[in-house]
C-alpha cells in the first residue's frame, strides 16, 4: 500500500529542486502532489484538484495555470 502523506525535515524548496522533472508538482504552499494521482480539477473561486484518493487539495491562484499546463488543460 502507498502511503498518501510523509512528513519530511527538509526546505519545500529542496524537495522541488529533487523533484523537479518528475510528476510531482507544487500546487499549494503546503502540497506536493504526484500529477498522475489527480482524478480531477476543480475551477470554483478557489481551485482544487482531487485526488484518486478523495482527497481535496487547494490550488494557489500563482500555480494554476502551471498545473493546467502540465496536465494538458491549457
Amino acid at each position: 500500500m502507498i502511503n498518501p502523506e510523509l512528513l519530511v525535515s527538509k526546505r519545500r524548496g529542496y524537495l522541488e529542486e529533487k523533484l523537479e522533472g518528475s510528476n510531482f508538482i507544487r500546487c499549494h504552499n503546503s502540497y506536493l502532489v504526484n500529477q498522475q494521482q489527480i482524478e480531477k480539477v476543480g475551477k470554483q473561486k478557489t481551485p482544487y484538484v482531487v485526488m484518486k484518493n478523495g482527497d481535496t487539495i487547494p490550488v494557489i491562484a500563482s500555480k494554476k495555470e502551471e498545473l493546467e499546463k502540465r496536465l494538458g488543460l491549457r
